[in-house]
């Protein structure tokens, strides 16, 4: 097996850079009991053994998961859900965690998986998180999905709070069934969602072409 190397912002194994956001073997945890508890709006989603740390500042239940980047194996297709968070709120670049913010630009990059030669729009949402020119052209030569299944890229000008991915429970069910879903922040079904990751919206798109990209990149 082979050993993480780390640097002060990145880590790598097995030759790839592991990113920033993803997910490590030793962070994997067990579910925690949910319960239904009631507020002032009525019944809502909530973890048995609640702390104040579980909730984001709109009140948004997120699932608990571990810290410990850098140990064990990387869980490569897995999105490690605080790291996600705080790096749609800072800016941060989705596989080296620096700021995305240079002073110079007041846009950043977007990079994400796309199919049939189609361009991000305008209103456009996603989990995923900024990333620099470099950092997007690494990710593309070391992710086999990238390559594989093509990929998009484009300066954003505002990406805007949306809602979560994640689970939506139903506690009257007998089963307590969930169900995968991405809920609006003005939806009534957010109360009952447990949230993985944060969801944005594109405003103010301009389309990055890969040869651009590849300009972009070698000019940092």
């Amino acid at each position: 097996m082979a050993t993480p190397r780390s640097t002060p912002s990145r880590y790598t194994y097995q030759g790839r850079t592991v990113p920033y956001i993803t997910t490590w073997s030793n962070e994997l945890h067990p579910a925690r009991a949910l319960v239904a508890r009631r507020g002032r709006d009525g019944l809502f989603l909530g973890y048995e053994d609640e702390t104040p740390y579980d909730r984001d500042p709109l009140g948004v239940l997120w699932v608990r998961q571990g810290i410990a980047r850098g140990k064990g194996t990387p869980e490569w297709a897995a999105v490690h859900s605080l790291r996600q968070r705080r790096a749609i709120y800072g800016l941060l670049c989705q596989v080296c965690g620096e700021s995305t913010l240079d002073g110079v630009n007041e846009q950043q990059l977007y990079l994400m998986h796309a199919a049939g030669g189609r361009q991000i729009e305008d209103g456009e949402r996603t989990s995923s998180p900024p990333v620099h020119p470099a950092c997007a052209v690494e990710a593309i030569k070391a992710c086999p999905a990238l390559r594989a299944g093509g990929y998009v890229a484009a300066w954003v000008r505002a990406s805007l709070p949306w809602g979560v991915a994640g689970t939506l429970h139903d506690l009257g069910d007998p089963a307590h069934s969930s169900t995968p879903a991405k809920v609006a922040y003005e939806s009534p079904g957010i109360a009952w969602m447990l949230a993985y990751h944060k969801i944005i919206s594109f405003h103010g798109v301009t389309p990055v072409s890969p040869d651009e990209l590849r300009d972009l990149a070698a000019s940092a």
